[in-house]
């Protein structure tokens, strides 16, 4: 992945216009040089409204058009009030590494690419035609390409349901969970703490769901994939202690309030699923300790890893954000 979502040149890439984009874009350009702030409010709201695949176009074409969806301070206020009314994260991602950052303008494309993908799933039977599937797929993965929170956790869900599927091959299978785990590092490196918790239900779920589906098999056959899975469910609980390492991380607090809309992770899934939370991480260190049966050593040896894997990812800027052991 380019260190920017979609297109990561400064200069105007190869991508040619048809006429009529050519004329669309001519006048989008007249309105941004015009210095008429009354016109260029008018294109910020025709340009949310314009169809995914020609604002992509266009912002891969044009320069100038591309410094415009990055830069205007207007177009970005109206680009996170429509991501945040529709339940979409609203600021600017840069992952933990560096190495990933999508803008509110790409954020945008991903979300109007999701939606595609779910106009097909609720089309009739008869209307899902192979050309309809194709490019529901296709804008899917172009969510996923852009890092949406909501493409990742789904492509997750949908391969811990691979991973169990009875008709599915044995190297289909392995491919499903290297996946998990590609998508659970992904995940949590794009979205900090919360990131972190997600990737670690994300490992529980399969964990929990394997341990059902394997219930009925012999000690033999189930010995190895009960080995594997514990150290999925390690994982799972790393997960968790690294996020402790970012609770008052500021860009991952940043990130957690705009995917909770301003609530915090625990308040936003008590009122949304009414599932009771752990409201400090103090409280949920009893619970975490309690899932390795309460084994100091194997709770220090978690513990050390999350701090050695958060610190290793953020050594280049830790000067300016101080980890925090909470536990």
């Amino acid at each position: 992945m380019n260190s920017h979502g979609l297109f990561s040149t400064s200069s105007a890439s190869s991508v040619e216009l048809n006429a009529d984009d050519q004329v669309t874009l001519g006048a989008i350009k007249r309105v941004i040089n015009s210095n008429d702030n009354k016109k260029i409010d008018g294109l910020i709201d025709s340009l949310i409204k314009y169809p995914v695949d020609l604002l992509q176009t266009l912002y891969k074409a044009d320069t100038e058009f591309k410094d415009f969806c990055q830069k205007n301070t207007k177009f970005q206020e109206a680009l996170a009030n429509k991501l945040q009314r529709h339940g979409y994260i609203n600021v600017e991602i840069i992952s933990m590494d560096g190495k990933e950052h999508f803008c509110l303008f790409e954020l945008l494309i991903a979300v109007k690419k999701l939606s595609q993908y779910y106009d097909y799933c609720n089309l009739p039977q008869a209307e899902r035609t192979s050309e309809a599937r194709l490019r529901s797929m296709q804008a899917f993965e172009r969510a996923y390409e852009l890092g949406l929170f909501q493409a990742l956790k789904a492509r997750c869900e949908e391969n811990i349901n691979l991973f169990l599927s009875d008709d599915v091959s044995s190297e289909d299978k392995e491919k499903a969970l290297t996946s998990i785990v590609h998508d659970t590092k992904r995940i949590s490196n794009l979205y900090w703490g919360i990131g972190y918790i997600q990737a670690g239900c994300i490992l529980q779920k399969l964990v929990e769901k394997t341990a059902e589906a394997t219930s009925h098999w012999k000690d033999d056959e189930s010995r190895e994939e009960k080995d594997r899975m514990a150290i999925f469910y390690q994982e799972s609980i790393k997960n968790r202690l690294c996020a402790s390492l970012l609770e008052h991380h500021p860009e991952s607090k940043k990130i957690e309030l705009a995917l909770t809309l301003g609530k915090g992770y625990v308040a936003y899934i008590m009122d949304k699923q009414g599932i009771k939370m752990p409201t400090t991480w103090e409280e949920a260190k009893i619970k975490l300790r309690s899932w390795v049966k309460n084994n100091d050593a194997t709770y220090e040896r978690l513990l050390n890893a999350a701090k050695i894997e958060v610190d290793a990812i953020l050594k280049p800027t830790a000067d300016e954000a101080k980890l925090t052991l909470r536990w």
